[in-house]
């Protein structure tokens, strides 16, 4: 998880895209997860080690409820936390569109401005 949180926060666009729609996903309480995210980002300079700490654990704890086998503190593969994050991220979408509308504003995916990707493959007969 350390390792996709520090790529993903430095990831300046996805974190500035997600920053500009605070309005939103701070108004939908499923939208916790981005909350915490941007928790772990507001402290990154704080020398507050405890603070640093507690803060981590709330982005892990609401990580969990969303997938329940990060309770624990065995060792989980980085790429499948990265696209179950993406994911979850993903799946706040509906939420934040509907939150959007009544506050007469616009919600684009973060996940999908910057994560996402169509592979195109071309064949040519030569013949």
């Amino acid at each position: 998880m350390n390792s996709c949180l520090q790529s993903l926060l430095n990831t300046e666009e996805f974190i500035r895209d997600i920053s500009c729609q605070e309005i939103l996903w701070r108004a939908v309480p499923e939208a916790r997860l981005l909350r915490r995210l941007i928790d772990i980002r507001d402290c990154h300079n704080s020398r507050d080690y405890g603070l640093k700490k507690h803060r981590l654990e709330s982005f892990k704890k609401a990580f969990s409820k969303h997938v329940p086998e990060y309770k624990g503190s065995a060792q989980k593969d980085a790429h499948e936390f990265l696209t179950l994050f993406l994911n979850e991220v993903k799946s706040l979408s509906p939420h934040l569109k509907r939150k959007a509308a009544l506050l007469g504003r616009s919600y684009t995916c973060p996940v999908e401005d910057h994560h996402v990707f169509k592979m195109e493959n071309m064949r040519t007969c030569k013949r």
